[in-house]
């Protein structure tokens, strides 16, 4: 990591590197968490629909856990206990919305989250995964960024995935 003071006017040189070594964090949600999918043909030719569909979610005081889209679908991760107040609010905007089509609720979803720290190191999508894939547990979505991955797995099966991936790191 390299520390640079902004009063030189650029952050891009001079300062300060600073090297040592992220442990990794591997954090199991304690609460399971609902998938709520809505679906629709032209999801992916609708401009502003996600921040739509999350803001009225954000608007009923609900925290949205984490999101994902695919060519025809979206889908908020919620506290299971707001999953039937996320279907109804997202219920009445697809009624309204000719290019929506459904919402569909998923519950008792566990969540494993592992922040790895480095992003230079290869294949961490595929280090969390591989395990769980080889032991034949469900999984649901795979989320990235740069640092990190969250996975989501049957709520009954969450201490067998979070064993597996304690054992890789």
């Amino acid at each position: 990591m390299r520390v640079a003071h902004y009063q030189h006017g650029d952050l891009l040189t001079g300062g300060t590197s600073i090297e040592g070594e992220f442990q990794s964090l591997i954090d199991l949600q304690e609460n399971p968490v609902a998938c709520v999918t809505v679906a629709g043909r032209a999801i992916r030719n609708s401009p502003g629909i996600l921040a739509e569909l999350s803001s009225a979610i954000g608007d009923a005081g609900i925290n949205i856990e984490a999101n994902s889209s695919g060519m025809d679908s979206l889908t908020f991760y919620v506290d299971e206990d707001d999953a039937q107040q996320v279907e109804a609010l997202l219920h009445d905007r697809i009624v309204d919305d000719e290019t929506l089509s459904s919402v569909t609720v998923e519950d008792d979803i566990a969540v494993i989250r592992v922040t790895a720290g480095d992003p230079s190191k290869p294949n961490l999508a595929f280090r969390v995964v591989e395990p769980i894939s080889d032991a034949h547990v469900h999984i649901y979505d795979v989320l990235t960024s740069a640092t990190s991955v969250s996975v989501f797995v049957p709520w009954d099966d969450r201490e067998q995935a979070l064993s597996l991936i304690q054992d890789v790191f």
